[in-house]
Protein backbone atom coordinates (compact mmCIF):
# COMPACT_ATOMS: atom_id res chain seq x y z
CA UNK A 1 0.00 0.00 0.00
CA UNK A 2 1.48 3.32 -1.09
CA UNK A 3 1.32 6.34 1.18
CA UNK A 4 -0.45 9.39 -0.26
CA UNK A 5 1.65 12.45 -1.12
CA UNK A 6 1.94 14.91 1.76
CA UNK A 7 2.49 18.63 2.13
CA UNK A 8 2.43 21.26 4.84
CA UNK A 9 -0.80 23.10 4.11
CA UNK A 10 -0.34 26.83 4.83
CA UNK A 11 -3.44 27.01 7.04
CA UNK A 12 -5.05 30.48 6.93
CA UNK A 13 -8.16 29.69 8.95
CA UNK A 14 -9.31 26.93 11.31
CA UNK A 15 -9.79 24.28 8.60
CA UNK A 16 -7.92 23.57 5.37
CA UNK A 17 -11.26 22.77 3.71
CA UNK A 18 -14.96 22.23 4.25
CA UNK A 19 -16.40 19.16 2.53
CA UNK A 20 -19.82 19.94 1.07
CA UNK A 21 -21.76 16.86 0.01
CA UNK A 22 -25.18 15.26 -0.27
CA UNK A 23 -25.12 12.65 2.48
CA UNK A 24 -27.36 10.14 0.69
CA UNK A 25 -25.04 10.06 -2.32
CA UNK A 26 -21.58 10.72 -0.85
CA UNK A 27 -21.40 10.26 2.94
CA UNK A 28 -18.83 7.47 2.87
CA UNK A 29 -16.81 9.26 0.18
CA UNK A 30 -16.76 12.40 2.32
CA UNK A 31 -15.57 10.52 5.42
CA UNK A 32 -12.85 8.78 3.43
CA UNK A 33 -11.76 12.03 1.77
CA UNK A 34 -11.68 13.86 5.11
CA UNK A 35 -9.30 11.29 6.60
CA UNK A 36 -7.14 11.20 3.47
CA UNK A 37 -6.90 14.99 3.13
CA UNK A 38 -6.05 15.46 6.80
CA UNK A 39 -3.18 12.96 6.47
CA UNK A 40 -1.99 14.50 3.22
CA UNK A 41 -2.16 18.15 4.31
CA UNK A 42 -1.43 17.82 8.00
CA UNK A 43 -4.35 20.18 8.68
CA UNK A 44 -7.93 19.75 9.92
CA UNK A 45 -10.80 19.26 7.45
CA UNK A 46 -14.41 20.17 8.32
CA UNK A 47 -17.08 17.53 7.78
CA UNK A 48 -20.46 18.52 9.19
CA UNK A 49 -21.50 15.02 10.22
CA UNK A 50 -18.40 14.82 12.46
CA UNK A 51 -17.57 18.43 13.36
CA UNK A 52 -20.97 20.11 13.71
CA UNK A 53 -22.78 20.22 17.02
CA UNK A 54 -25.28 22.99 16.25
CA UNK A 55 -26.65 23.56 12.73
CA UNK A 56 -26.62 27.30 13.41
CA UNK A 57 -22.80 27.12 13.37
CA UNK A 58 -22.59 25.56 9.89
CA UNK A 59 -21.68 28.78 8.11
CA UNK A 60 -19.88 30.81 10.79
CA UNK A 61 -17.80 28.00 12.33
CA UNK A 62 -17.60 25.78 9.26
CA UNK A 63 -17.67 27.43 5.82
CA UNK A 64 -16.26 30.82 6.91
CA UNK A 65 -13.49 29.14 8.94
CA UNK A 66 -12.24 27.07 6.00
CA UNK A 67 -9.54 27.96 3.48
CA UNK A 68 -11.52 26.33 0.64
CA UNK A 69 -14.93 24.72 0.11
CA UNK A 70 -14.72 21.35 -1.64
CA UNK A 71 -18.03 20.32 -3.25
CA UNK A 72 -18.39 16.59 -3.85
CA UNK A 73 -20.37 16.58 -7.10
CA UNK A 74 -22.96 13.83 -7.31
CA UNK A 75 -26.24 13.49 -9.20
CA UNK A 76 -28.41 15.62 -6.89
CA UNK A 77 -25.89 18.04 -5.35
CA UNK A 78 -27.34 21.04 -7.21
CA UNK A 79 -30.79 20.33 -5.75
CA UNK A 80 -29.76 20.14 -2.08
CA UNK A 81 -30.65 23.38 -0.28
CA UNK A 82 -27.94 23.17 2.38
CA UNK A 83 -25.25 22.41 -0.22
CA UNK A 84 -26.37 25.38 -2.31
CA UNK A 85 -26.34 27.58 0.79
CA UNK A 86 -22.80 26.40 1.64
CA UNK A 87 -21.65 27.39 -1.87
CA UNK A 88 -23.43 30.74 -1.57
CA UNK A 89 -21.92 31.42 1.86
CA UNK A 90 -18.43 30.50 0.63
CA UNK A 91 -18.82 32.85 -2.32
CA UNK A 92 -20.00 35.68 -0.05
CA UNK A 93 -17.06 35.09 2.32
CA UNK A 94 -14.45 34.91 -0.45
CA UNK A 95 -13.76 31.22 0.22
CA UNK A 96 -12.69 29.50 -3.02
CA UNK A 97 -15.04 26.74 -4.20
CA UNK A 98 -13.50 23.59 -5.69
CA UNK A 99 -15.84 21.07 -7.38
CA UNK A 100 -14.73 17.43 -7.23
CA UNK A 101 -16.56 15.08 -9.59
CA UNK A 102 -17.13 11.68 -8.02
CA UNK A 103 -16.86 9.16 -10.84
CA UNK A 104 -19.58 6.53 -10.79
CA UNK A 105 -21.96 8.70 -8.75
CA UNK A 106 -24.07 9.65 -11.77
CA UNK A 107 -22.72 13.18 -11.99
CA UNK A 108 -22.00 14.87 -15.30
CA UNK A 109 -21.56 18.45 -16.41
CA UNK A 110 -24.58 18.00 -18.70
CA UNK A 111 -26.69 16.90 -15.73
CA UNK A 112 -25.51 19.89 -13.68
CA UNK A 113 -26.33 22.26 -16.54
CA UNK A 114 -29.79 20.70 -16.80
CA UNK A 115 -30.37 21.02 -13.05
CA UNK A 116 -29.24 24.65 -12.98
CA UNK A 117 -31.62 25.59 -15.79
CA UNK A 118 -34.89 26.68 -14.18
CA UNK A 119 -33.32 26.05 -10.78
CA UNK A 120 -35.83 28.24 -8.96
CA UNK A 121 -38.83 26.21 -10.14
CA UNK A 122 -37.00 22.94 -9.36
CA UNK A 123 -36.11 24.10 -5.85
CA UNK A 124 -39.74 24.82 -5.04
CA UNK A 125 -40.21 21.04 -4.95
CA UNK A 126 -37.20 20.38 -2.69
CA UNK A 127 -38.25 19.32 0.84
CA UNK A 128 -36.81 21.52 3.58
CA UNK A 129 -36.00 24.50 1.39
CA UNK A 130 -38.51 26.76 3.14
CA UNK A 131 -36.92 25.97 6.53
CA UNK A 132 -33.46 26.77 5.16
CA UNK A 133 -34.70 30.07 3.72
CA UNK A 134 -36.38 30.97 7.03
CA UNK A 135 -33.22 30.14 8.95
CA UNK A 136 -31.04 32.24 6.63
CA UNK A 137 -33.43 35.20 6.82
CA UNK A 138 -33.44 35.00 10.60
CA UNK A 139 -29.65 34.76 10.72
CA UNK A 140 -29.31 37.72 8.38
CA UNK A 141 -31.71 39.81 10.52
CA UNK A 142 -29.79 38.89 13.69
CA UNK A 143 -26.51 39.85 12.06
CA UNK A 144 -27.96 43.17 10.88
CA UNK A 145 -29.10 43.94 14.45
CA UNK A 146 -25.64 43.15 15.85
CA UNK A 147 -23.89 45.40 13.34
CA UNK A 148 -26.22 48.39 13.73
Amino acid sequence: LMAPPCCNWPLQRTYACFLSHYKLEAASDARYLKDLLQRMMGAPVFLDSEDLVDLRDLFEKGVRCSDVLVVLCTTSIALRPWCLCEILEATRAGVPVIPVILEGKGFSSDLLKEQLENLESRLEKVPGLREVEDYLLQAEATFAELVS
